[in-house]
């Protein structure tokens, strides 16, 4: 084993490593509109669950948040941070329905403001997050609707649960105190052979 690899094995073991940090930030669903009959939309005591139950009148379910109409401004973009909710849309039975999250300028207003969506129309669960680092300096508004998309279908009972929306810094951190692992403790020992065996070789 030459010098050179074996300095090499040795200052490897003690690279400093990057890991990527999470901050989280939970938003309340009691800072939202409901445009519903509570019994429709009905939001959890503790503010961080909504379930949707399909109107009986096939109307749109909307839960809305909007700066620009007085609302709490609970959505601050910033470099790095996502707003995330996570879903879980039952649609009924011979149902035609489906559900859209719009985030928009509230200045501009909803509409002509919409600056990105998540649009679903059949049974689905998951995590969804809106990247916010490119929307600084903006009062943004959110809204979460169930929608009936063939009013000739009189079938009731589609249902959407919405969680945990909260705002996600992601960023990274450098371990400036390097602990060595199992692999690291190897590395470093063939090192420090390594450099004995030159050293006696000279």
């Amino acid at each position: 084993m030459n010098y050179s690899l074996s300095l090499m094995l040795l200052c490897s073991s003690f690279l400093y490593t990057s890991t990527v940090l999470a901050t989280i930030i939970p938003l309340d669903f009691n800072n939202f509109f409901s445009i519903a009959d509570p019994n429709e939309v009905n939001i959890s005591l503790d503010g961080q669950a909504v379930i949707f139950s399909e109107s009986i009148f096939l109307t749109p379910l909307v839960l809305i948040n909007d700066p620009g109409l007085g609302d709490e401004n609970i959505i601050a973009p910033a470099i790095n941070r996502s707003l995330v909710f996570d879903f879980n849309f039952a649609e009924g039975v011979f149902d035609n329905d489906g559900f859209g999250a719009y985030l928009f300028d509230s200045d501009l207003g909803e509409f002509a403001g919409l600056e990105d969506s998540f649009e679903i129309d059949s049974s689905n669960f998951g995590t969804f997050s809106f990247d916010l680092s490119n929307l600084l300096g903006k009062a943004l508004g959110l809204s979460f609707v169930l929608s009936e998309f063939d009013y000739a279908n009189t079938n009731v009972g589609s249902m959407l649960t919405i969680s945990s929306l909260r705002l996600v810094d992601n960023y990274s951190a450098v371990n400036k105190t390097p602990i060595p692992e199992p692999s690291s403790d190897l590395l470093i020992l063939v090192g420090i052979v390594g450099l004995l065996k030159v050293r006696k070789t000279k």
